[in-house]
């Protein structure tokens, strides 16, 4: 999911029995769709949609999160690591290709309107 699309998730878009997230995408038009998520894993989702905190405060959980991983690997006087909270979605399909995943399936869980836009993220197993 994209940071907005999590934020606009309600209870209303979880399919408890199937395990299932309706993601209501607005930014491409195949933008909107569904996540399987396994079942082990559900009770996470249930916990965090809604989002339990604000938009600004996610961002600073994550801006502290790197300040701490910097600080772990020496990066003390430095700026925090350069990685932001859309980059997880991207090495979502970066460790599903290099799991053995197909590109245009990661296409599809992605929801990218084109393959094009897909290979554009994945960096090692295409060079």
């Amino acid at each position: 999911m994209r940071i907005s699309e999590y934020l606009r998730t309600t209870p209303r878009d979880l399919s408890r029995h199937t395990h299932v997230v309706h993601v209501d995408g607005r930014k491409t038009d195949g933008s909107e769709g569904s996540v399987s998520i396994a079942p082990e894993l559900w009770h996470w989702i249930e916990a965090a949609i809604p989002c339990p905190v604000s938009y600004r405060t996610l961002w600073g959980y994550w801006w502290d999160a790197r300040v701490a991983v910097g600080k772990r690997y020496g990066m003390v006087d430095e700026e925090p690591l350069n990685v932001t909270l859309h980059d997880l979605r991207h090495l979502h399909g970066q460790w599903a290709v290099d799991g053995g995943a197909q590109v245009d399936e990661v296409k599809t869980s992605l929801r990218h309107a084109s393959l094009s836009m897909t290979m554009r993220y994945l960096y090692r197993s295409h060079g």
